[in-house]
C-alpha cells in the first residue's frame, strides 16, 4: 500500500476486497482502489455497475448520490468494518471495469472511523483504539 496526502487528509492506495450491499439488500463484491478518511473508491464489473447506475444513466459520470453499505478488513485486522457511504462518481476504465467514488455517511468519530484514521496516519494498533464509552445506538 502507498500513502498519499492531499490537503492532509491522509488517502491509501489498496488492493482490498470488500461487499457492497445496496439499499434493497442485495450484495455484491468489489475491489477497494483507495481509501481515506472522507471516502473511498472501489472497481466493479459491469453487472453490478448497472444496479448502482440509475435506469436511465447509460454512461458513467456524476451520480444522484445513491446510499450504499460497504464492508472490508484492513491488513492484519482481524475485525470487518463497516461503513455507509454515498456514491458521487464513476468512471468506465474498460468494458468490464468501473471505478465509483463515494463519501462516508455518520459521524467522523465513530469507532470504524476512527479505527480507519488510525491504519491511515500508521502506527496505530487496533487495540490501541479504544471504543467510545457507549456507541450510539
Amino acid at each position: 500500500m502507498r500513502s498519499l496526502r492531499i490537503n492532509s487528509i491522509p488517502r491509501v492506495d489498496a488492493t482490498l476486497k470488500a461487499e457492497l450491499q445496496l439499499d434493497g439488500g442485495s450484495v455484491h463484491q468489489v475491489v477497494l482502489e483507495k481509501v481515506s478518511g472522507i471516502g473511498l473508491s472501489f472497481c466493479c464489473d459491469e453487472p453490478t455497475s448497472r444496479k448502482l447506475m440509475p435506469s436511465r444513466q447509460r454512461s458513467p459520470g456524476l451520480l444522484p448520490s445513491l446510499p450504499v453499505v460497504i464492508r472490508f478488513s484492513l491488513p492484519d485486522s482481524r475485525n470487518p468494518m463497516e461503513f455507509s457511504c454515498r456514491l458521487h462518481f464513476c468512471r468506465r476504465r474498460s468494458q468490464d471495469c468501473f471505478l465509483f467514488e463515494c463519501d462516508f455517511d455518520g459521524a467522523a468519530d465513530s469507532l470504524p472511523r476512527r479505527r480507519l484514521l488510525a491504519f491511515l496516519q500508521g502506527g496505530v494498533t487496533e487495540e490501541e483504539i479504544e471504543p467510545a464509552e457507549v456507541e450510539a445506538a
